[in-house]
């Protein structure tokens, strides 16, 4: 490592050099301490280094009843707190995220095909034309058919595959619906929970 820096010194230089980066995976900050040289490698067990330190001292400042220099936001991403607002603003951030965890609660109790009608109702709403809710079987596992139009002039088939899972969708799922297109349709993959590294770079 680059002069004799710890992994905590190099996780903090790369966030309070991008105070405009609220938070960024591990993967992503060995990528960028690589590339300007604070490491040697970027490779996933000096990424999990990294992860693994800033952890530690989060638990550590919480054990002692201190503030620790980083923030977890859960599923590999982490932060600066002095990047993060205070006063009313953390009051008005605390709420939000509160009430996105009651709505996100709210879409995993509804019945599947009501939650494929919303995806339906959503993507109306966002300008897709001719949307049809599918509720069959043996069709590839896609939930939700339409057309986006760009410009008004150009028109592209949708298959949208809708999941309500709370662990992260994997490669295979993003296989299986590539594989169920046919020439000239974009798939279009909606969850309420997330990606895997894997399943993005698919």
């Amino acid at each position: 490592m680059a002069d004799n820096l710890t992994y905590i010194d190099i996780a903090y230089k790369i966030l309070r050099e991008e105070p405009k980066l609220k938070q960024i995976h591990y993967r992503d900050l060995a990528n960028r301490a690589f590339d300007i040289g604070l490491i040697e490698s970027d490779d996933l067990i000096v990424a999990g280094n990294i992860a693994s330190a800033m952890n530690a001292d989060i638990r550590k400042s919480k054990s002692q009843g201190t503030e620790s220099k980083f923030i977890s936001f859960g599923r590999g991403f982490f932060g600066l707190s002095e990047h993060e607002p205070k006063g009313i603003f953390a009051d008005i951030r605390n709420k939000n995220q509160e009430v996105k965890k009651q709505l996100l609660e709210a879409l995993h109790a509804m019945h599947p095909h009501k939650f494929e009608e919303l995806i339906g109702e959503v993507l109306r709403n966002l300008g897709f034309e001719d949307v049809q809710v599918t509720g069959k079987t043996g069709d590839g596992g896609i939930d939700v058919t339409g057309t986006l139009v760009i410009a008004g002039v150009i028109k592209n088939n949708v298959s949208v595959q809708v999941k309500r899972w709370r662990n992260n969708v994997q490669r295979g799922s993003i296989s299986e619906l590539r594989g169920s297109l046919r020439p000239h349709q974009i798939g279009l993959f909606i969850t309420t929970s997330n990606f895997s590294r894997q399943s993005v770079e698919e």
